[in-house]
């Protein structure tokens, strides 16, 4: 699956058999998607709102299967406000409206209203991240894709910046390293990975303490935990180091590819145990992201 940023709602639309808009209910009501959306296509989405009146604190979603074009619309009317606890941007709300879209596997397009300009980079994270990169199935799949198009209220375009757009990679190929079962995925496996990730990107300089070398380096917490498994556990360093840095900023993931509990093997959620390495995926992914986009600080993770 691939990710495309058209400039207009035309080009976003052009093919797409799955269409996801998400916006708060003011902006459908004051006419948002018809300044987005050709007239035919606007009129399907008046129909789709015209009895809704409040969404709550979750949010709604309306579907409509068949008409004029796309084959199947879905609308996710957003939260007016959100709790403290969570982003202004909703990007919960636009993730789970994403997830439960079904984008992969059809062309799809998606269109969003943001508030705010910079909340778009992070709507188009959380779409992203609902867009699973694994799959275990043997039939290879159909390459599609998804076309974003952030908007704000008034139907005017919201510009991505090569950062926004870095972001969103890196979010799914974090999500793949997770969701990848442990027996394809041990130490030696994501220190590959990653090293592909980060293979061309200025400045960069890889480092791998491997086996017995991390007990004589006095890393006896990581050694410990992995020296009876078939593949010797280690311990990956990556620098990104530009001219005239003037900051130094670390980045720590843990990385524990399977957690069977140690001496007490947990009674549960066995299968879930191969997330306990998430944290070492979001630390690579974001330097991954920061060095490719030209951080100014030193960064070592």
């Amino acid at each position: 699956m691939a990710f495309t940023y058209p400039k207009s709602a035309p080009a976003t639309l052009r093919g797409a058999q799955n269409l996801l808009m998400m916006a708060p209910l003011s902006a459908f009501e004051s006419g948002w998607h018809r300044a987005v959306l050709p007239g035919g296509l606007a009129a399907r989405v008046d129909a789709m709102i015209d009895d809704v009146d409040e969404v709550g604190n979750t949010g709604r979603t309306i579907v409509s299967v068949g008409g004029e074009g796309p084959r199947t619309v879905r609308l996710a009317i957003l939260p007016a406000t959100v709790s403290r606890y969570n982003s202004p941007t909703r990007a919960e709300h636009t993730f789970g409206a994403a997830r439960g879209a079904g984008l992969a596997g059809k062309k799809s397009a998606v269109i969003v209203a943001v508030d705010q300009p910079d909340h778009a980079g992070g709507v188009l994270a959380s779409v992203a991240r609902a867009c699973p990169a694994y799959s275990a199935k043997s039939k290879k799949a159909k390459p599609t894709r998804v076309a974003f198009l952030a908007t704000d209220a008034a139907g005017k375009t919201v510009s991505l910046s090569r950062r926004d757009r870095v972001v969103a990679d890196d979010v799914r190929w974090a999500a793949e390293m997770v969701d990848i079962p442990a027996e394809d995925m041990g130490p030696a496996a994501f220190v590959r990975a990653a090293r592909r990730l980060v293979k061309g990107v200025p400045s960069v300089k890889v480092q791998v303490i491997t086996g017995d070398a991390l007990k004589k380096a006095g890393l006896g917490g990581t050694y410990a935990v992995g020296r009876a498994a078939t593949v010797a556990p280690r311990m990956l360093i990556l620098d990104y180091k530009p001219a005239r840095a003037k900051r130094t900023v670390a980045l720590v993931g843990k990385g524990v590819v399977y957690d069977s509990g140690g001496l007490n093997l947990k009674s549960a959620w066995l299968e879930s145990m191969k997330m306990d390495m998430g944290g070492a995926a979001a630390t690579v992914a974001a330097f991954h992201a920061l060095a490719t986009t030209g951080c100014r600080h030193r960064i070592v993770a």
